[in-house]
């Protein structure tokens, strides 16, 4: 693959997360954007903290991708996920638009940042490079789409998987 190829490439596949029709299901969109949800307050909060969560490592991603020696997330601590009491229902609309202001951050960094050389790079204080970071957000937000994809369902059953 050419850094123009891998960089369109993974701004392809954010880009399915939130606006297309990915191969695995829906996106972002068709799952919480467009539909009136019915959810119960707990299924709202379990959306939400997959939300926070999401947007977490999202944020971490790109303080990566800006060279951030320092940041790191301490696994099943507050920065991983929010505890139950950081959670309200009334927050859901602006921890949807949260995750996607930064999930649009992230695709106007690997547009501007992804060179072949650069993908390649090893992450600041990490063991691993910038290719490895960018296919672990997205295979990471991947399988809580899946999850988000269930509440979903089991809250409006009626309705197309």
């Amino acid at each position: 693959m050419t850094h123009v190829d891998s960089k369109q490439h993974y701004i392809s596949l954010l880009l399915q997360q939130t606006e297309d029709r990915p191969w695995y299901g829906k996106s972002i969109r068709e799952l919480l954007i467009e539909p009136a949800l019915d959810l119960s307050r707990d299924q709202e909060k379990d959306l939400i903290k997959l939300l926070i969560h999401m947007t977490n490592w999202k944020v971490y991603a790109i303080q990566k991708l800006q060279m951030d020696q320092k940041v790191s997330i301490t696994l099943n601590t507050d920065k991983d996920w929010p505890s139950d009491t950081d959670v309200e229902s009334s927050i859901y609309k602006e921890v949807l638009s949260d995750y996607l202001k930064v999930h649009n951050r992230l695709i106007e960094i690997v547009k501007s940042e992804c060179s072949a050389y650069f993908i390649n790079q090893p992450v600041p204080g990490c063991e691993f490079d910038f290719k490895y970071l960018l296919d672990g957000i997205i295979h990471h937000d991947i399988y809580h789409l899946g999850q988000i994809a269930m509440i979903v369902k089991r809250a409006n059953p009626q309705s197309p998987a």
